[in-house]
Protein backbone atom coordinates (compact mmCIF):
# COMPACT_ATOMS: atom_id res chain seq x y z
CA UNK A 1 0.00 0.00 0.00
CA UNK A 2 1.45 3.63 -0.90
CA UNK A 3 2.30 5.81 2.11
CA UNK A 4 0.06 9.57 2.13
CA UNK A 5 3.80 11.07 0.80
CA UNK A 6 4.36 8.98 -2.06
CA UNK A 7 0.42 9.70 -3.57
CA UNK A 8 1.11 13.46 -2.97
CA UNK A 9 4.78 12.96 -4.62
CA UNK A 10 2.94 11.31 -7.69
CA UNK A 11 0.31 13.72 -8.10
CA UNK A 12 3.15 17.00 -7.77
CA UNK A 13 4.78 14.73 -10.66
CA UNK A 14 1.30 14.70 -12.54
CA UNK A 15 0.72 18.08 -12.14
CA UNK A 16 -2.80 17.38 -10.35
CA UNK A 17 -2.40 20.29 -8.17
CA UNK A 18 -6.01 20.86 -7.02
CA UNK A 19 -6.37 16.73 -6.40
CA UNK A 20 -3.37 17.33 -4.64
CA UNK A 21 -4.58 20.73 -1.69
CA UNK A 22 -7.36 18.53 -1.49
CA UNK A 23 -6.45 15.15 -0.82
CA UNK A 24 -5.72 15.27 3.11
CA UNK A 25 -9.39 17.18 3.48
CA UNK A 26 -11.32 14.52 0.88
CA UNK A 27 -10.31 11.47 2.46
CA UNK A 28 -11.12 12.53 6.12
CA UNK A 29 -14.54 13.84 5.00
CA UNK A 30 -14.77 10.58 3.31
CA UNK A 31 -13.16 7.96 5.95
CA UNK A 32 -15.58 9.93 8.68
CA UNK A 33 -18.66 9.82 6.49
CA UNK A 34 -17.91 5.87 5.51
CA UNK A 35 -18.17 7.66 1.76
CA UNK A 36 -17.16 4.59 -1.11
CA UNK A 37 -14.23 4.82 -3.13
CA UNK A 38 -16.02 6.62 -6.00
CA UNK A 39 -17.46 9.17 -4.75
CA UNK A 40 -13.84 9.88 -2.83
CA UNK A 41 -12.13 9.63 -6.13
CA UNK A 42 -15.03 11.76 -7.79
CA UNK A 43 -14.45 14.29 -5.39
CA UNK A 44 -10.67 14.20 -6.15
CA UNK A 45 -11.56 14.87 -9.54
CA UNK A 46 -13.91 17.55 -8.94
CA UNK A 47 -11.18 19.63 -6.89
CA UNK A 48 -8.94 18.59 -9.93
CA UNK A 49 -11.19 20.23 -12.45
CA UNK A 50 -12.09 23.19 -10.54
CA UNK A 51 -8.43 24.04 -9.94
CA UNK A 52 -7.59 23.89 -13.64
CA UNK A 53 -10.36 26.03 -14.50
CA UNK A 54 -8.74 28.69 -12.40
CA UNK A 55 -5.69 28.53 -13.96
CA UNK A 56 -7.49 28.53 -17.70
CA UNK A 57 -9.56 31.82 -16.55
CA UNK A 58 -5.97 33.40 -14.87
CA UNK A 59 -4.14 32.61 -18.35
CA UNK A 60 -6.38 34.21 -20.56
CA UNK A 61 -6.53 37.07 -18.24
CA UNK A 62 -2.45 36.83 -18.33
CA UNK A 63 -2.75 37.03 -22.20
CA UNK A 64 -6.03 39.19 -22.26
CA UNK A 65 -3.05 42.01 -20.48
CA UNK A 66 -6.23 42.62 -17.90
CA UNK A 67 -5.65 44.24 -15.08
CA UNK A 68 -6.17 41.89 -11.84
CA UNK A 69 -6.45 44.11 -9.30
CA UNK A 70 -5.59 47.61 -8.14
CA UNK A 71 -4.83 49.53 -4.71
CA UNK A 72 -7.98 50.95 -3.18
CA UNK A 73 -6.31 54.16 -2.64
CA UNK A 74 -5.16 54.48 -6.81
CA UNK A 75 -8.27 53.74 -7.64
CA UNK A 76 -10.80 56.80 -8.93
CA UNK A 77 -14.32 56.24 -7.75
CA UNK A 78 -15.41 60.01 -9.92
CA UNK A 79 -17.63 58.69 -12.42
CA UNK A 80 -17.64 54.91 -11.80
CA UNK A 81 -20.74 53.31 -10.87
CA UNK A 82 -19.51 51.55 -7.80
CA UNK A 83 -19.89 52.46 -4.24
CA UNK A 84 -16.97 53.87 -2.79
CA UNK A 85 -18.11 54.06 1.07
CA UNK A 86 -19.20 50.06 0.33
CA UNK A 87 -16.28 49.03 -1.07
CA UNK A 88 -13.90 50.72 1.64
CA UNK A 89 -15.95 48.76 4.37
CA UNK A 90 -15.82 45.49 2.60
CA UNK A 91 -11.66 45.54 2.26
CA UNK A 92 -11.54 46.10 5.76
CA UNK A 93 -13.15 42.77 6.57
CA UNK A 94 -15.20 44.17 9.32
CA UNK A 95 -17.98 42.20 7.79
CA UNK A 96 -17.03 38.83 8.62
CA UNK A 97 -17.48 39.68 12.01
CA UNK A 98 -21.32 41.29 11.39
CA UNK A 99 -22.11 38.51 9.57
CA UNK A 100 -20.98 36.27 12.42
CA UNK A 101 -17.75 34.42 10.13
CA UNK A 102 -14.96 34.88 12.65
CA UNK A 103 -11.41 36.19 11.70
CA UNK A 104 -8.55 34.51 12.78
CA UNK A 105 -5.21 36.82 12.62
CA UNK A 106 -2.38 34.55 11.83
CA UNK A 107 1.39 34.64 12.58
CA UNK A 108 3.88 35.09 9.69
CA UNK A 109 4.17 31.73 7.70
CA UNK A 110 5.52 29.91 4.75
CA UNK A 111 3.42 28.27 2.72
CA UNK A 112 5.08 24.98 3.76
CA UNK A 113 5.14 25.72 7.25
CA UNK A 114 1.82 26.79 8.78
CA UNK A 115 1.09 27.32 12.41
CA UNK A 116 0.76 24.77 14.53
CA UNK A 117 -2.80 25.17 15.32
CA UNK A 118 -3.38 25.71 11.52
CA UNK A 119 -2.23 22.16 9.75
CA UNK A 120 -4.71 21.60 7.36
CA UNK A 121 -3.18 25.29 5.70
CA UNK A 122 -0.57 23.25 4.28
CA UNK A 123 -2.84 21.35 1.51
CA UNK A 124 -3.01 25.17 0.24
CA UNK A 125 0.57 25.55 -0.23
CA UNK A 126 -0.07 26.63 -3.59
CA UNK A 127 -3.25 29.42 -3.64
CA UNK A 128 -1.25 30.69 -0.46
CA UNK A 129 1.80 31.50 -2.61
CA UNK A 130 -0.21 33.01 -4.90
CA UNK A 131 -1.72 36.25 -2.62
CA UNK A 132 0.16 39.18 -2.96
CA UNK A 133 -0.32 43.06 -3.56
CA UNK A 134 -2.59 42.40 -6.08
CA UNK A 135 -4.63 39.59 -5.26
CA UNK A 136 -5.98 40.40 -1.26
CA UNK A 137 -8.01 36.89 -0.47
CA UNK A 138 -8.12 33.13 -1.49
CA UNK A 139 -10.56 31.67 -2.80
CA UNK A 140 -13.74 29.66 -0.57
CA UNK A 141 -11.21 26.83 0.39
CA UNK A 142 -12.74 23.35 1.98
CA UNK A 143 -11.80 21.92 5.28
CA UNK A 144 -13.53 18.99 6.65
CA UNK A 145 -16.72 20.80 8.09
CA UNK A 146 -16.77 24.72 6.45
CA UNK A 147 -14.62 27.06 4.13
CA UNK A 148 -12.48 29.86 4.83
CA UNK A 149 -10.95 32.75 3.00
CA UNK A 150 -7.72 33.54 3.23
CA UNK A 151 -6.87 37.75 3.32
CA UNK A 152 -3.08 38.17 2.62
CA UNK A 153 -1.68 41.08 4.71
CA UNK A 154 1.92 41.43 3.53
CA UNK A 155 5.02 39.52 2.45
CA UNK A 156 7.98 39.45 4.30
CA UNK A 157 11.53 38.92 2.06
CA UNK A 158 12.76 35.70 2.55
CA UNK A 159 16.36 35.28 4.01
CA UNK A 160 18.25 32.34 5.49
CA UNK A 161 18.19 31.97 8.88
CA UNK A 162 21.25 31.04 11.50
CA UNK A 163 21.67 27.47 12.71
CA UNK A 164 20.39 29.30 16.01
CA UNK A 165 17.27 29.98 15.24
CA UNK A 166 15.87 26.82 13.37
CA UNK A 167 18.34 24.55 15.86
CA UNK A 168 14.86 23.33 18.28
CA UNK A 169 13.02 22.64 14.64
CA UNK A 170 15.70 20.87 12.96
CA UNK A 171 16.28 18.78 16.21
CA UNK A 172 12.68 17.70 16.37
CA UNK A 173 12.25 17.12 12.62
CA UNK A 174 16.00 14.96 12.82
CA UNK A 175 14.04 13.41 15.98
CA UNK A 176 10.49 12.22 13.84
CA UNK A 177 12.32 11.17 11.12
CA UNK A 178 14.23 8.69 13.32
CA UNK A 179 10.81 7.71 15.03
CA UNK A 180 9.58 7.03 11.55
CA UNK A 181 12.22 4.74 10.28
CA UNK A 182 12.18 2.92 13.76
CA UNK A 183 8.26 2.90 13.77
CA UNK A 184 8.79 1.28 9.61
CA UNK A 185 11.49 -1.14 10.58
CA UNK A 186 9.44 -2.64 13.95
CA UNK A 187 5.87 -2.78 11.30
CA UNK A 188 8.18 -4.76 9.38
CA UNK A 189 9.26 -7.21 11.69
CA UNK A 190 5.99 -7.26 13.26
CA UNK A 191 4.12 -7.99 10.09
CA UNK A 192 6.73 -10.90 9.00
CA UNK A 193 6.39 -12.14 12.46
CA UNK A 194 2.67 -12.51 12.14
CA UNK A 195 2.11 -12.99 8.68
CA UNK A 196 4.41 -16.31 9.98
CA UNK A 197 1.95 -17.07 12.48
CA UNK A 198 -0.65 -17.63 10.43
CA UNK A 199 -4.18 -19.10 12.13
CA UNK A 200 -2.45 -18.27 15.74
CA UNK A 201 -2.33 -14.02 14.37
CA UNK A 202 -4.36 -13.41 17.78
CA UNK A 203 -1.65 -15.13 20.11
CA UNK A 204 1.71 -13.52 18.49
CA UNK A 205 0.07 -10.45 18.11
CA UNK A 206 -1.18 -10.35 22.06
CA UNK A 207 2.75 -11.84 22.92
CA UNK A 208 4.00 -8.57 21.24
CA UNK A 209 1.94 -6.77 23.54
CA UNK A 210 -0.35 -5.50 20.38
CA UNK A 211 -4.27 -4.42 21.15
CA UNK A 212 -6.24 -7.29 19.33
CA UNK A 213 -9.88 -6.48 17.47
CA UNK A 214 -11.78 -9.15 15.76
CA UNK A 215 -14.68 -8.75 13.91
CA UNK A 216 -17.19 -11.54 13.02
CA UNK A 217 -17.81 -12.91 9.69
CA UNK A 218 -19.27 -10.07 7.15
CA UNK A 219 -19.65 -9.32 3.44
CA UNK A 220 -18.01 -6.96 1.94
CA UNK A 221 -21.29 -5.16 0.84
CA UNK A 222 -22.29 -4.83 4.36
CA UNK A 223 -18.95 -4.27 6.93
CA UNK A 224 -19.32 -3.43 10.70
CA UNK A 225 -19.28 0.10 11.45
CA UNK A 226 -16.79 0.38 14.08
CA UNK A 227 -13.94 -1.23 10.94
CA UNK A 228 -11.44 1.63 9.87
CA UNK A 229 -11.99 2.90 6.21
CA UNK A 230 -8.36 2.28 5.55
CA UNK A 231 -8.31 -1.24 6.90
CA UNK A 232 -11.16 -1.99 5.10
CA UNK A 233 -9.87 -1.01 2.18
CA UNK A 234 -6.56 -3.10 2.97
CA UNK A 235 -8.37 -5.99 3.83
CA UNK A 236 -9.79 -6.51 0.32
CA UNK A 237 -7.02 -6.91 -1.56
CA UNK A 238 -5.88 -9.55 0.85
CA UNK A 239 -6.24 -13.00 0.73
CA UNK A 240 -6.71 -15.55 3.07
CA UNK A 241 -3.97 -15.82 5.46
CA UNK A 242 -2.48 -12.45 4.42
CA UNK A 243 -1.22 -9.63 7.10
CA UNK A 244 -1.37 -5.86 4.84
CA UNK A 245 1.28 -3.74 5.20
CA UNK A 246 1.16 -1.29 8.49
CA UNK A 247 -1.19 1.39 8.37
CA UNK A 248 -0.24 4.44 9.75
CA UNK A 249 -2.06 7.11 11.38
CA UNK A 250 -0.80 9.92 13.73
CA UNK A 251 0.89 8.45 16.50
CA UNK A 252 0.46 4.32 16.18
CA UNK A 253 -0.52 1.89 13.39
CA UNK A 254 -2.42 -1.18 12.81
CA UNK A 255 -1.75 -4.32 10.97
CA UNK A 256 -5.04 -6.40 8.95
CA UNK A 257 -5.51 -9.83 9.13
CA UNK A 258 -7.65 -12.00 6.45
CA UNK A 259 -8.22 -15.02 9.05
CA UNK A 260 -10.30 -16.27 5.51
CA UNK A 261 -11.93 -14.97 2.50
CA UNK A 262 -14.63 -17.40 0.85
CA UNK A 263 -15.95 -16.37 -2.47
CA UNK A 264 -20.24 -16.96 -2.33
CA UNK A 265 -21.48 -19.55 -4.80
CA UNK A 266 -22.44 -18.42 -7.71
CA UNK A 267 -24.28 -21.55 -8.77
CA UNK A 268 -28.33 -22.14 -8.75
CA UNK A 269 -27.69 -24.52 -6.03
CA UNK A 270 -27.85 -21.33 -3.68
CA UNK A 271 -30.91 -20.14 -2.50
CA UNK A 272 -29.47 -16.62 -2.94
CA UNK A 273 -28.23 -17.41 -6.72
CA UNK A 274 -30.60 -15.17 -7.95
CA UNK A 275 -30.06 -12.10 -5.29
CA UNK A 276 -26.21 -12.59 -6.10
CA UNK A 277 -27.07 -12.18 -9.63
CA UNK A 278 -28.58 -8.99 -9.42
CA UNK A 279 -25.85 -7.84 -7.27
CA UNK A 280 -22.80 -8.97 -9.86
CA UNK A 281 -25.48 -7.45 -12.89
CA UNK A 282 -25.13 -3.61 -10.72
CA UNK A 283 -21.65 -4.09 -9.90
CA UNK A 284 -21.29 -4.57 -13.13
CA UNK A 285 -23.36 -1.29 -14.63
CA UNK A 286 -21.58 0.69 -11.82
CA UNK A 287 -17.72 -0.31 -13.05
CA UNK A 288 -19.35 0.24 -16.87
CA UNK A 289 -20.63 4.13 -15.70
CA UNK A 290 -17.38 4.54 -13.45
CA UNK A 291 -15.64 3.88 -16.82
CA UNK A 292 -17.53 6.27 -18.67
CA UNK A 293 -17.36 8.92 -16.13
CA UNK A 294 -13.80 8.71 -16.14
CA UNK A 295 -13.58 9.16 -19.78
CA UNK A 296 -15.53 12.25 -19.69
CA UNK A 297 -13.61 13.55 -16.66
CA UNK A 298 -10.71 13.43 -19.28
CA UNK A 299 -11.93 14.89 -21.97
CA UNK A 300 -13.44 17.55 -19.48
CA UNK A 301 -9.76 18.45 -18.24
CA UNK A 302 -8.31 18.30 -21.33
CA UNK A 303 -10.93 20.77 -22.28
CA UNK A 304 -9.92 23.35 -19.27
CA UNK A 305 -6.06 22.90 -20.00
CA UNK A 306 -4.31 25.93 -20.54
CA UNK A 307 -4.08 26.59 -24.45
CA UNK A 308 -0.06 26.92 -25.16
CA UNK A 309 1.44 30.12 -25.73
Amino acid sequence: MMERHEILDLMSELKLTGMRAAFDDILATGVKRQHPVQQIVADLLNAEIAEKHARSIKYQLTIARMPLAKEIEDFDFEGAPINQTLVRELSTGAFLAEQRRPAKAVAPFTPDNPPADLPWLGNYSDQISRLDEKRHFSDPLPTTDSFVILLWNESLPGYKPLFAEVRERVLADYKDTEKRKLFIARSQTLRAQLQAAGANFGTAAAAEKLDVKSFANFPLREPPQDIPYAAFSALQTLESGQVAEMIAEATKGYLVYAQAKKLPDLTPANPRYAELQQQMMLRTSANNSSAYLAGLVERELKKSEPAAP
